[in-house]
């Protein structure tokens, strides 16, 4: 009777534990998206691979906030080759959504004409989109040479605010930092009236985070030259990884080169954790169990090539005050045909000139070259120690 009711308490409580869990429902809207600095074809192997992180992440779409290609050219043919370029740069993306905001070097001439070409690739310079429950507003702030939204832009954007309110989110993205535009305080006010919560730009290629009245000003950037790479000043290369949950928005910055592929270390690559756990025992002795011989002191210990792969290891012994000698020499190499066990190694140490050790004693720094199923060369590193 007494087990029956064990049992019936431990179930009643899994089933309650089973009854909330399942009351924790998936949110209606959740997805994430990203978003992309200045490129600029800048560090190209950088932004490269940044698009490749981009792409094992699977966002629902990609937002890049302007200054595209190197631009600021007269000549279509030129122009249009470096939009075919960037293109190239976006094929990991595949089907992946991409919404380019336009920047200076995107649609400015180098005396800061409005050029066509951006137009003709992509479409409008300013335009807005729905996604789930949140409302996503593209400007175009390169009005002339001063950094402005025109007031038929300005005009657009409060009726294109106003008939997203429907909206949980709102959130706009254009070129320059917000403080650069002329009509700041006009935007601001718009963006307070139609509950704006989050806006993102770029242009001077580093980070930056401002919030005003509730509204989280944000500067992005990928490779666009930056003086820097310090994290404290904004400017190392990056790209953000921005999250909506129902009435939730929260964001985050990825640091280039964070994102690995599920494939960066396979099972046979893992051999070289066991090499440094088990290549060498003991890795550290005591002076007071070394074994005296007529010669001086016997130090040895098993070296062992748990890989499946001959490796031929490096040792080399530090003399650290210069009195010790170790015979047979300081520097010796071993040869280890792969799943080789407690391979013994032997060595003898004595004082040159007599003296006592003075608790200084040689320590053995053992090295090999394991290759990589990617073909990388690692250089796995073990140490012996004797200590008092």
């Amino acid at each position: 009777m007494l087990l029956l009711r064990v049992f019936l308490i431990c179930y009643t409580s899994i089933f309650i534990l089973a009854n909330d869990i399942q009351a924790q429902k998936a949110s209606k809207n959740e997805f994430t998206f990203a978003i992309l600095g200045d490129s600029q074809f800048n560090k190209t192997d950088v932004f490269n691979r940044i698009v490749n992180e981009v792409a094992l992440l699977s966002p629902s779409f990609v937002i890049q906030v302007g200054d595209l290609i190197s631009g600021k050219l007269k000549a279509k043919d030129t122009t249009m080759k470096q939009w075919a370029r960037f293109k190239e740069q976006l094929k990991p993306l595949g089907s992946t959504p991409y919404y380019p905001v336009p920047g200076n070097h995107d649609v400015l001439s180098k005396k800061g004409k409005p050029l066509p070409y951006y137009k003709d690739y992509w479409g409008k310079l300013h335009y807005s989109f729905d996604y789930k429950n949140a409302h996503f507003t593209i400007l175009n702030t390169n009005d002339g040479k001063e950094a402005r939204i025109s007031e038929a832009q300005v005009a657009w954007l409060e009726q294109d605010l106003k008939k997203a309110q429907k909206q949980q989110h709102r959130l706009v993205f254009f070129h320059h930092p917000i403080y650069r535009l002329k009509n700041f305080d006009q935007l601001h006010a718009l963006f307070l009236k139609y509950k704006v919560k989050n806006v993102f730009y770029g242009h001077y290629h580093h980070y930056e985070y401002m919030e005003r009245d509730g509204v989280q000003y944000v500067m992005t950037n990928c490779t666009g030259k930056t003086g820097t790479h310090y994290l404290e000043s904004g400017t190392f290369p990056h790209f953000l990884l921005a999250t909506i949950r129902d009435d939730k928005f929260s964001f985050a910055i990825v640091k280039a080169g964070s994102v690995l592929s599920p494939k960066v270390v396979y099972r046979e690559d893992n051999e070289t954790f066991f090499l440094l756990r088990y290549g060498l025992k003991p890795k550290v002795v005591s002076f007071s169990q070394l074994k005296k011989v007529r010669e001086g002191y016997e130090v040895s210990f098993m070296m062992s090539n748990p890989t499946s792969q001959d490796l031929t290891f490096y040792l080399q012994w530090n003399n650290p005050d210069g009195r010790w000698e170790v015979s047979p020499h300081l520097a010796t190499q071993v040869f280890l045909k792969k799943k080789t066990r407690d391979h013994p190694v032997k060595f003898i140490f004595k004082r040159k000139d007599g003296s006592r050790s003075e608790g200084a004693y040689p320590t053995c720094t053992i090295k090999t070259m394991f290759k990589t199923s990617s073909g990388v060369w690692l250089t796995p590193e073990n140490t012996f120690k004797i200590v008092d």
